[in-house]
């Protein structure tokens, strides 16, 4: 079964964003986190997504960066403004790209040519992206295992796409949430 509109997958995992750039919610009881980092052009979406699914933004406590690519870090300083408690969480490979001006600076490139493509370039300031780098507030490595309210959330190297890559496995969902692993099927390519 391939879900690509946003909603409900499971009880306790809920898809956000666009065909081509998502995220996970997963609701872990009263703390909620959000696996991915998405493209910055669906922040609308995003934040429409959150007031249409009734999503108290009070409760997510934590956005997982799969890797240091721009698709998949690119909300995340709009988010990390938007909600000053939340935790960033990554790789360590991840954090030293991410504070890397260079890696940054090629990640605010391509958002500028992202919001362009999509009539979108005066936003650029509004999401966030007059940055030099990308916080990371918590490093977590293989074997490591986070909590999410009840959920667990267990942290699987997987160097190969990038150096940083990275997979989240929620054994109590049966969930592997693997980033960039399989493709992505869009427009029927």
């Amino acid at each position: 079964m391939i879900i690509n509109k946003p909603g409900r997958v499971t009880d306790r995992v809920m898809l956000l964003g666009r065909e081509e750039s998502c995220v996970y919610l997963l609701k872990c009881g009263e703390e909620y986190a959000l696996l991915g980092g998405g493209m910055v052009h669906i922040i609308p979406d995003l934040t429409s997504q959150l007031e249409v699914f009734g999503i108290d933004e009070q409760r997510i406590k934590r956005i997982i960066i799969h890797h240091a690519h721009f698709d998949h870090v690119g909300i995340v300083p709009y988010f990390k403004r938007r909600w000053p408690w939340v935790k960033v969480t990554a790789s360590k490979r991840a954090q030293r790209l991410l504070e890397q001006a260079s890696v940054v600076e090629t990640i605010v490139d391509f958002s500028k040519l992202l919001l362009a493509k999509n009539n979108m370039e005066e936003r650029l300031e509004e999401f966030g992206l007059d940055i030099r780098a990308i916080e990371v507030d918590q490093v977590v490595a293989e074997g490591d295992r986070l909590h999410c309210g009840e959920l667990s959330l267990e942290i699987i190297e997987t160097p190969g796409h990038s150096s940083c890559s990275m997979a989240v496995y929620i054994p109590e969902e049966r969930v592997l949430s693997a980033s960039d692993a399989a493709g992505i099927p869009y427009r029927g390519v």
